[in-house]
This record gives structure tokens, C-alpha cells and sequence, in this order.
């Protein structure tokens, strides 16, 4: 389960490589598509891994006198699921777009320790862990312009949480948060993936689909994305 998981993780890099050198919105909301499929994917894979887990744990301490099994018996791993925000307010100023998340309970027990955040240059990735029974996750897998992810913070608030993306240019306003967000034309259809086959055979044939369904953009960012692959590989 655990190589699952780094394969699912790399073939998300991937992706995001492929992100990175897309130029038309239309190809980077296709790969934005594949990218949530990761997500969730990754999100259900984990959970059966840490229930797995817990079974084990509580199974040994079933089993035993010590006092490190009535420990565990007086006191229940607490189990916390996932929970995805997807309603959100946003505003910004000529330094920060702050993005304000509401409407999940108290929050005033929650510790920094608690809190897990990434920044890179184009996304955000939030997790709060154990508020409640929930695991509380926020994503931007492509910003709509670049950030500062040195200078960027999550602030939690008894009834909300303020995410601040400095701005990389200081003064120019976003039009948009997600770069998702400028496509207007008729959705996508994700392409189809086997979930039943290997991790990275099921990349390939995601890559190869997309290949030969798409238009000239498409096909110039796998083609260049392949061959940089290959030249990492390469021992010469």
C-alpha cells in the first residue's frame, strides 16, 4: 500500500511537471482534471492504509495485560475522516489575495502542530488535521498568478481560516484565484482511467489519450515533457 502511495505521488509530479509547461488554459484545465483524480485517489488509498493500521493497533492491544495495552483500551484512537472545503470568499489587496474559509465549526482548540501547509510558486495545499472527527483539506493545484511561497501564511481564527498568498508582482490585481477559473468554454470530460491497472501503466495510458486527443498545444507539452524524462534517466 505504502509503494501505491509513492507511485500515486509521483505520478502526480508528473502532472504537475506538465502543468508547469502547459501554455493554453484549455490544456491546463485538462491537466487540473487528472490532478483531482490523483487527489482522491491518494485520499482513498491513505485511508484504508490507516485503518489498516488501526485494526492492527487495537487487535494487539486486545491481546495484552501490559499496561501499555489498557492504555490503549482507555483510550480509543479517535478516527478522522477527510473533509475537502470547496466553498470559499476571496479578496486581495496589492500585496495579498486572501482567501477566507468559514462555516467549519470552532476552530479555537486548533494548534499549530495541527496545521500542514505547502506553498509552492503556483499552488497551495492546506490540511488542518483532527478538528473534530475531520481532517480539513484545501487545494489550488494552479494559482491564477504566481505567489511568494516564503512569504505566504495560513492564519486559523476561532470561526475561520485566512489564507494569504503574497503576490510575486506587488500592485497587480488577479482577475482570477484558480487559473482554472479563466476557462470558459463547455467542460472538459476527463480521461478515462483503468483503477483496476498498475499506477504507471495507467499514467501512460492517461498520457497517451490525452496525446492523441489532443490538439497541437497538447501534444508539443507531453512530447516535451517525454523527452526531458528521458534525458533524466539517461546515464550519459
Amino acid at each position: 500500500m505504502d509503494a501505491k502511495l509513492a507511485q500515486i505521488r509521483e505520478d502526480r509530479e508528473e502532472l504537475e511537471h506538465l502543468l508547469s509547461l502547459a501554455q493554453r488554459a484549455r490544456v491546463k484545465d485538462m491537466l487540473s482534471i487528472n490532478l483531482r483524480k490523483l487527489d482522491t485517489e491518494y485520499i482513498v488509498t491513505k485511508e484504508k492504509l490507516d485503518q489498516a493500521q488501526v485494526a492492527v493497533t487495537l487487535g494487539q492491544a486486545s491481546v495484552t495485560n501490559t499496561p501499555v495495552g489498557r492504555q490503549l483500551d482507555a483510550n480509543p484512537v479517535i478516527k478522522a475522516y477527510d473533509t475537502t472545503i470547496k466553498t470559499y470568499s476571496w479578496d486581495q489587496s496589492d500585496k495579498f489575495v486572501k482567501v477566507f474559509l468559514t462555516g467549519l465549526g470552532d476552530l479555537s482548540q486548533v494548534s499549530p502542530d495541527q496545521i500542514v501547509q505547502q506553498f509552492t510558486q503556483h499552488s497551495v495545499s492546506i490540511r488542518i488535521n483532527q478538528v473534530g472527527d475531520r481532517n480539513l483539506l484545501f487545494n489550488i493545484h494552479h494559482t491564477g498568478q504566481p505567489i511568494d511561497p516564503k512569504q505566504s501564511y495560513v492564519k486559523v481564527k476561532s470561526d475561520m481560516i485566512s489564507i494569504y498568498l503574497a503576490k510575486i508582482e506587488r500592485g497587480r490585481q488577479w482577475p482570477h484565484l484558480r487559473a482554472s477559473d479563466e476557462v470558459t468554454q463547455k467542460p472538459i470530460a476527463p480521461p478515462k482511467i483503468d483503477e483496476t491497472a498498475d499506477p504507471s501503466a495507467g499514467l501512460m495510458s492517461m498520457m497517451k489519450q490525452m496525446y492523441e486527443e489532443g490538439d497541437d498545444e497538447m501534444k508539443q507539452t507531453i512530447a516535451k515533457a517525454w523527452s526531458e524524462g528521458q534525458s533524466k534517466n539517461s546515464p550519459f
